[in-house]
């Protein structure tokens, strides 16, 4: 256990440090924008509601998030062709534990923030209407969904992630694979075939089932992992103690 509360904070220094996260620090700035402003303020009727549009962003978000930082943590790792000695030294089911933590922890507490700031969103056209005169807020079901159903689909796409993210040379191939998966898994909600329902009697079942899944796919993943994948061990490899 301490072996991987020690590479998960090496990991999560990475992530908010790294050069790669630099690079893309003006992607998340627009991701919070985007999903955290622009969309809440010009759905917000609808928002408010609680309707169909709503599932969108709870399923959206937390996939595009975790996919992107699974695949500069995993793929992004194998292609700058850095190896990392106090990491490498430690087990596979360590360094998958650990890295995956990091992945979960900066991506859950991010897809927070921008549903967070979208509340606030929601709050501010409220007021700019005239109609403002408690803090709006999500009802129990739909608030339920957003912490809880979230964090499942984070973890879904952690594992999920792991396995698109072993099968490529590149953090490009790897976010292009994790877009069209995560479309085809939000296919069903976008045509309407599954209709998504702010009831304790839909959300309770649907993250049931979620977790089941959380659960059999992140077996498989950590089965799968092999540290070897990610990591080069050559002539053309980087020292980064």
């Amino acid at each position: 256990m301490n072996d991987v509360v020690t590479v998960f904070k090496k990991e999560m220094l990475d992530i908010i440090s790294a050069r790669s996260a630099k690079k893309h620090a003006f992607g998340w700035v627009v991701f919070i924008i985007m999903f955290g402003v622009f969309i809440p303020m010009s759905q917000a009727s609808y928002w408010i509601k609680e309707s169909q549009l709503l599932s969108f962003h709870l399923i959206f978000v937390p996939l595009m998030i975790t996919y992107t930082c699974i695949a500069n943590s995993f793929a992004g790792r194998r292609e700058t062709r850095i190896v990392r000695a106090p990491r490498d030294l430690a087990s596979d089911n360590t360094l998958f534990m650990a890295k995956g933590l990091a992945g979960f922890v900066f991506s859950y507490i991010f897809y927070l923030i921008i549903s967070l700031i979208g509340v606030i969103s929601l709050n501010y056209v409220i007021y700019m209407n005239g109609e403002w005169h408690k803090v709006f807020i999500y009802s129990p079901p739909t608030l339920f969904a957003f912490i809880f159903f979230g964090a499942g689909l984070v973890s879904f796409a952690v594992s999920t992630g792991v396995f698109i993210s072993l099968k490529v040379e590149s953090v490009k191939v790897a976010q292009i694979l994790s877009s069209g998966f995560y479309l085809l898994i939000g296919l069903p909600i976008m045509s309407g075939m599954v209709k998504v329902v702010a009831a304790w009697d839909f959300v309770l079942p649907a993250c049931g089932v979620l977790f089941l899944i959380d659960a059999l796919v992140f077996a498989a993943a950590l089965k799968t992992f092999k540290q070897s994948r990610v990591v080069y061990d050559n002539a053309d490899s980087v020292y980064d103690g």
